[in-house]
């Protein structure tokens, strides 16, 4: 006798399951390296915060291939989600401020590839930031 196979109707907690929560890393946990790509948003572990790489502002870092007299910076804005609000927070690769305080964590950026080029645009969809989230008060 064949075995006969039947769809099931999938529950709502399956279907979350497989379709996942969004586009990225889906979630960090405290005092982890993570690196993001433009757009994206990371959710921190049992701390109810939220992460998105915005922009980056600017970008004056000394390009790989040139001989400078400072190395530059770059400014990554980020947005920080908790609760019900919004925060717009801007870390910098070499200036300060490297790290802000939100509530009881601090958010580190570590890093910001690809490195600028003499005589190549930066695509903006090419950058990735690398960071780190530890509990502000230890």
């Amino acid at each position: 006798m064949a075995k006969r196979c039947s769809m099931k109707l999938l529950t709502p907690l399956t279907v979350l399951a497989v379709l996942g929560c969004g586009d990225g890393p889906a979630g960090i946990q405290l005092d982890q390296e993570f690196t993001l790509a433009l757009g994206e948003t990371v959710d921190v572990a049992q701390t109810g915060l939220r992460i998105t790489f915005r922009e980056v502002r600017d970008d004056s870092r000394c390009p790989v291939d040139a001989v400078c007299l400072w190395a530059g910076n770059a400014t990554v804005e980020l947005v920080l989600q908790r609760a019900l609000a919004d925060t717009t927070v801007a870390v910098n690769t070499l200036l300060e401020p490297r790290a802000v305080v939100s509530g009881d964590y601090r958010l580190e950026l570590l890093g910001l590839t690809p490195q600028p080029r003499i005589d190549e645009p930066t695509d903006p969809n090419a950058y990735r930031a690398r960071l780190r989230v530890a509990t502000a008060h230890p």
